[in-house]
């Protein structure tokens, strides 16, 4: 080892390697929600702005 190695890294060279845990069902699914509820929030963002763009179309043709 090298002299600059501390008690605390030698420990942790020693230490046993970390246990595998399945994910939680419950936070896959909160996850997965997440994902639908931001793509929801984008397309609501998207269908906004292509309504607010054909409204401006829409009241400028209308001004000619």
């Amino acid at each position: 080892m090298r002299s600059h190695d501390t008690a605390a890294d030698r420990m942790a060279l020693d230490a046993p390697p970390i246990k595998h845990r399945e994910p939680d069902q419950e936070i896959l699914e909160h996850e997965r929600k997440r994902k639908v509820e931001v793509a929801c929030c984008e397309l609501r963002v998207k269908l906004e702005d292509e309504e607010y763009v054909y409204t401006m179309s829409f009241l400028l043709n209308t001004l000619k």
